[in-house]
């Protein structure tokens, strides 16, 4: 290169020089622009996965109370519900919607709505309420819980709602037991304090308040029995004894014993022809036989024929008990089966509403079933299902 003479080639460089630069750095702001916004969706994405993977029915609302986000769970409510409202949108004034509610459910509507408010304001960390939320068919409640959280934008408003219907419906079985134990105890007590005072003033042996004591006794003990199997069954550790036995054998010899529990009914018993051979813990299937066969004589008050029928199924042996009675309501034939339940309150007759419960258990424990058909004021069936044992 001459002296004096400057590179034209260098010049060009050195003027474009701060062009490349801005172009790098643009290039860079760009990538990290996408890779900000890469991350944002991957975190929405993730914040809406986790949502919907929630049972509670959710729903984030913005500063003035509108819906922004919502979770599977809420957005599907409405529609197994069949609730014809938009109080599920985005963009819908969930405020607006528990502001303007009538009918029985308006004032905890209204409740929410002022405990959202407080949220928002700061005024309390969290707010929580349980409400009835019936379906046209089920009883139901529900609890609804609101939370705040924000961080440097506007405040942001959590709101989830959860089914407690079988929560509620463990607590009202707890007490409903309580007052069956309650009830069904205080009678046969009342009875033996009665008869045994009496005994005690006479100074005088009482045959028949004796027999009415041991009988009462034998009451009570069957009530602490059923408890312990429920326990047992609840907790898993229901043993069975099984052994080789022949199930129209047990049938007969239960139908013989329930011929002396009342003078009023026929208690019959038809099996088709030779034997029917079964693994079975004898004593749970006398347990369940006597059950039913009990129940038919208890709710046919009237009296009237008890008809037990053993046949073959295939690899299977069913056995049946019918009675005439006075039936079973269609409402009360899916919970029949449930712990301490008892049709309209055990209709006055004694018991933990605890027979039929164990019953199924212990049929079920033996790799069978039990299921009932019932017409109100004609009477009852209850089928029993077992297993044949291999030839």
């Amino acid at each position: 290169m001459l002296p004096g003479v400057r590179d034209r080639r260098a010049t060009r460089m050195e003027t474009d020089a701060p062009r490349m630069i801005d172009a790098t750095g643009a290039f860079r702001d760009s990538s990290q622009q996408q890779r900000d916004e890469a991350e944002l969706r991957d975190s929405e994405q993730f914040l809406s996965s986790a949502l919907d993977a929630l049972s509670a029915h959710i729903a984030i609302l913005d500063e003035r109370g509108v819906i922004v986000a919502v979770n599977e769970a809420w957005r599907s409510f409405g529609d197994d519900n069949r609730l014809i409202s938009p109080a599920s949108d985005i963009g819908v004034s969930y405020l607006d919607v528990c502001d303007t509610a009538t009918g029985d459910d308006a004032d905890d509507a209204h409740a929410t709505a002022a405990g959202i408010r407080a949220v928002m304001d700061g005024d309390i960390d969290r707010f929580y309420l349980e409400y009835p939320c019936d379906s046209p068919t089920v009883e139901r409640w529900f609890g609804v819980r609101v939370t705040r959280f924000s961080e440097d934008g506007p405040p942001r408003v959590v709101v989830a709602h959860e089914d407690l219907t079988q929560r509620r419906r463990a607590e009202q079985q707890q007490t409903d037991f309580l007052a069956m134990v309650t009830h069904d105890l205080r009678g046969p007590l009342g009875v033996i304090r009665g008869f045994a005072e009496l005994m005690l003033r006479r100074n005088a042996f009482d045959e028949r308040g004796l027999g009415l004591i041991v009988s009462q006794t034998r009451h009570m003990e069957r009530m602490v029995a059923d408890l312990l199997d429920a326990a047992a069954i609840e907790a898993g550790r229901l043993e069975l004894n099984r052994m080789a036995a022949d199930l129209g054998t047990i049938v007969r010899a239960n139908v013989e014993q329930a011929r002396t529990l009342s003078d009023r009914h026929e208690v019959d018993v038809e099996a088709d022809a030779g034997a029917f051979p079964v693994e079975v813990d004898v004593t749970r299937i006398d347990q369940v036989l006597q059950n039913l066969l009990g129940n038919a004589i208890k709710y046919s008050p009237r009296g009237g024929p008890v008809r037990v029928r053993v046949w073959r199924e295939g690899d299977r042996a069913r056995v049946a008990v019918t009675d005439s009675g006075i039936g079973i309501p269609e409402a009360a034939l899916d919970r029949l089966f449930d712990r301490y339940y008892r049709v309209g309150s055990g209709g006055g007759a004694p018991g933990l509403g605890l027979g039929l419960a164990i019953a199924r258990s212990l049929v079920e424990a033996h790799g069978g079933s039990i299921d009932v058909r019932s017409t109100v004021d004609e009477g009852s069936t209850f089928t029993v299902t077992l297993p044949l044992a291999a030839a």
